[in-house]
């Protein structure tokens, strides 16, 4: 029986329809993702683990019995602290609303206020209340909302902190039409708060130096050669209230989680092992013309080393890389054309002192099966005006929400979609073998509309993605519908060859037979008639 692969990404099941991952699925599909920054990946894992099991085992009145949980993640700028949020988010299959606190100001003033953000967030859940409440909120840059001694009204200080306190107690915040009552709970939204806060580390180095003994012995300036990293690892409550936070928002953090700055080998880990890095985007792109890149340890070397000089940590990368391989990207769709299969680069072609290093095919030898170029394809069809949903890979176009949706509900949905994929006609083993899916998955609904709707997509039927799934030799859904996505994809590569070879097989008999029919008419033109000898 077919089921979906809760080690992955989930594709094919809906929140109400799949286990919460424990602490240590969660950090190991953080770190798929984000290279380094352990403290920060397991902190995340934890608080995230806790939030959701708590809602599952609270009620109404007490969300959670096992306490609110606000973690703080503290580092430099570039080191990863939204992306690792937006990623847990993904990885959870829930919302992800993101809000700079350097925006917010108190309400009453002009300017972005903390009501606003959640009433953005209904909305980009479809107003599905029971959606947005299961969201997770990233308050960024909340080192830029420190209080600003001396100012009689610091409304996007002090201000701005008192209206994330009213968030982080569970204040309930209107989202809907002023006379529909319609309340969203912010104590089921896991809030992140995350920020540079720059200078911290000399405020703990005082600190510790001045206040006797210290974790690494006597005080005195036992810390004053120690670096950023270290310091921030000792960062303490008291250190966050001298930085300008109010005690009453430090007292909300469940935990304090510092990101170390990014090394130049981090950086080169990050190009090559992590899922959906900037160099894996360069490399996709050279696939698509049927043509592997590949750079050379020097070349990584030096392009992490140009972008840590930006001080902007990881998000420098996609920029260097643009800059240093756009000539490349320029050249592709004639180098495919010429035959090229791999280029190289190297540091001496990033310094200017040599060519990229190009590999071409052999003459007459056709490209391997899973290089071939899809960018002659594309380009046909890139600027019709529905183009973006043809490129659209399968998966991704928009399902049904079913989180806030009864069983009886759901059911009667996939009747209607049932219908469209010819089950009238659909008999013998593939009509058996559905039936008995909808009746293993009864408690899941949400899963067997997901795959209905997965196959009306395709416009294929229930026999199709049967006999895919008999041939594909796996139980896994995600497997199956690649595997029919591969055969049918085959399939049409194949009528296409057919129906050249058959073209060149008209044009040879066309042009055989025109030339039968040029020498048949040579043939019968009569002789030219003897000339006659002209007298002298």
């Amino acid at each position: 029986m077919l089921r979906s692969d809760r080690n992955e990404s989930l594709p094919f099941s809906d929140s109400d329809d799949r286990d919460l991952p424990a602490p240590a699925e969660i950090y190991a599909g953080l770190s798929r993702r984000v290279i380094g920054q352990e403290t920060a990946k397991k902190a995340l894992a934890v608080a995230s683990y806790t939030h959701y099991l708590g809602l599952a085992a609270g009620d109404e009145d007490h969300p959670s019995p096992f306490g609110r949980q606000t973690p703080l993640l503290i580092g430099p700028t570039g080191c990863g602290k939204t992306y690792l949020v937006h990623c847990l988010a993904d990885l959870l299959g829930v919302p992800y609303q993101y809000v700079s606190a350097a925006e917010l100001v108190e309400a009453g003033y002009k300017g972005t206020h903390i009501e606003t953000v959640f009433q953005n967030l209904y909305r980009r859940c479809d107003d599905d209340l029971d959606l947005a409440q299961q969201a997770i909120l990233f308050v960024d840059e909340l080192d830029k909302c420190r209080s600003s001694p001396g100012l009689e009204r610091d409304v996007s200080g002090t201000g701005a902190q008192n209206a994330l306190l009213s968030v982080l107690d569970g204040s309930p915040i209107r989202v809907g039409p002023e006379d529909s009552g319609l309340l969203l709970d912010t104590s089921r939204i896991l809030v992140i708060a995350g920020g540079a806060f720059v200078g911290l580390e000399d405020q703990i180095r005082r600190r510790l130096d001045g206040g006797g003994l210290g974790f690494r012995g006597p005080g005195g300036g036992a810390w004053a050669e120690a670096g950023t990293a270290e310091l921030l690892e000792q960062v303490g409550s008291e250190d966050l209230i001298d930085y300008g936070l109010i005690p009453e928002l430090v007292g909300r953090f469940s935990a304090i989680a510092p990101l170390q700055p990014l090394s130049e080998d981090d950086l080169v880990r990050i190009l090559t092992t992590a899922e959906g890095s900037a160099l894996a985007a360069h490399c996709a792109f050279a696939e698509s013309h049927g043509i592997q890149l590949s750079l050379s340890e020097d070349a990584l070397q030096m392009i992490a080393r140009k972008a840590a000089a930006f001080g902007t940590g990881a998000r420098a990368l996609r920029s260097v890389l643009d800059r240093e391989l756009g000539d490349l990207r320029f050249q592709l769709p004639a180098l495919a054309e010429e035959g090229v299969r791999r280029v190289e680069i190297t540091g001496q072609v990033l310094l200017g002192c040599e060519e990229p290093h190009v590999f071409r095919r052999r003459i007459g030898r056709s490209p391997s099966p899973h290089r071939v170029p899809r960018a002659p394809r594309l380009r046909s069809r890139a600027l019709r005006a529905d183009a973006a949903g043809r490129i659209r890979r399968p998966g991704r176009p928009s399902f049904t929400r079913t989180a806030n949706r009864s069983a009886e509900w759901i059911w009667k949905r996939i009747d209607q979609v049932r219908a469209r994929l010819d089950w009238d006609r659909t008999t013998g083993g593939a009509k058996e073998w559905w039936e008995t899916f909808e009746k293993a998955n009864a408690r899941r609904p949400a899963l067997v509309l997901r795959l209905a709707e997965e196959l009306d997509f395709r416009k294929a039927t229930i026999t199709d993605f049967f006999l895919a799934a008999v041939y594909a030799g796996t139980d896994n859904i995600q497997a199956c519908l690649h595997y029919f996505d591969y055969l049918r994809l085959k399939r049409r590569e194949e009528e296409l060859k057919r129906r050249r070879r058959a073209k060149e097989a008209r044009e040879q008999r066309e042009k055989k037979e025109k030339k039968e029919k040029d020498d048949e008419k040579e043939d019968k033109r009569p002789e030219d008639p003897p000339q006659k000898p002209v007298d002298g």
